[in-house]
């Protein structure tokens, strides 16, 4: 693993957008997968930015959606994949037939996490995935509980990712209750990793993820197994870890 502690969340985000590019440059036919949420959102217009000034094109790569609310129709305003749409993906260069989204209004749960795992295989695996770090160490919608060989599923949402959710839509009651996610069996075979932790609030389960037991009652915790794992902490969240800054 190596990890970067940065001084506050905007040199996060540089770093983070800086190292998606240099991956973008070496393997631009990379098929990524990009988590939603408030963490990556300095990412995210980083890279649009570098898009616009030309220095990166996303042209070549495939985008697979992380995770999303499932039982919604696709023009749901909870749409996870419409909030990847309006922060990067209507942004940049990315062709609409590279992309693989999530049928959230799928009648056949078993049958949609089947199609999303197939389009997976066909492409050849992640090259690159980006997470954040749930408050309760979820990944995507892998919530406690989950099992490291876990394939792609619909899932309940808890009662803890029900709170965290309801800052973007409103109030608990308008967050949906169930999502449907990658596996954290499809995520850990990911070539490279990227985890972005940013913000005071997370410093406890930061430390819990990397300093603690590798156990599924927080998901998070896989990564200690990782290969070619890199984690962008910010200070306010990194704690009392003692390392170099960037």
């Amino acid at each position: 693993m190596k990890l970067i502690v940065t001084k506050d969340y905007e040199a996060l985000s540089t770093r983070a957008a800086g190292l998606v590019i240099e991956h973008i440059q070496q393997y631009p036919s990379s098929v990524l997968v990009l988590a939603t949420g408030n963490t990556p959102l300095g990412m995210f217009a980083r890279l649009v930015n570098a898009y616009r000034r030309g220095e990166v094109s996303f042209h070549n790569c495939s985008l697979v959606e992380l995770d999303d609310y499932f039982n919604i129709s696709l023009d749901d305003r909870r749409s996870l994949y419409k909030w990847l749409a309006a922060e990067f993906i209507n942004q940049v260069d990315i062709p609409a037939e590279n992309i693989v989204r999530f049928n959230t209004a799928s009648t056949d749960a078993k049958e949609e996490c089947a199609r999303v795992e197939q389009a997976i295989a066909n492409l050849g695996g992640i090259d690159l995935l980006v997470l954040g770090l749930g408050p309760n160490g979820h990944l995507g919608f892998n919530e406690p509980g989950s099992d490291f060989e876990s394939a792609t599923r619909v899932i309940t949402l808890s009662a803890a990712s029900i709170k965290s959710s309801a800052q973007y839509w409103g109030k608990e009651e308008d967050v949906p209750r169930q999502g449907i996610t990658l596996g954290l069996k499809i995520l850990s075979a990911a070539r490279h990793t990227l985890l972005l932790v940013g913000g005071k609030q997370k410093t406890q389960i930061f430390n819990s993820t990397f300093q603690g037991p590798v156990t599924n009652s927080i998901p998070a915790t896989i990564l200690q197994q990782q290969q070619n794992l890199t984690v962008i902490v910010d200070k306010a969240a990194a704690g009392n870890i003692s390392t170099r800054s960037a």
